[in-house]
């Protein structure tokens, strides 16, 4: 009994571990589609302002 009292605490308490390269992956997908939505807004307002004269 003793025995699946601590399998059952070990179950509990272990935890997976976050995969770093996916983790990774995924902050420079933000960060690349952070910086391409900036220079689409950038070029918008150069079009913009060039057509304005």
């Amino acid at each position: 009994m003793d025995h699946v009292s601590n399998d059952l605490i070990g179950l509990q308490r272990a935890r997976p571990r976050p995969n770093r390269r996916a983790i990774a992956v995924a902050w420079a997908l933000r960060l690349a589609g952070n910086l391409i939505t900036g220079i689409a807004i950038g070029a918008g307002i150069a079009a913009g302002l060039m057509l304005a004269g």
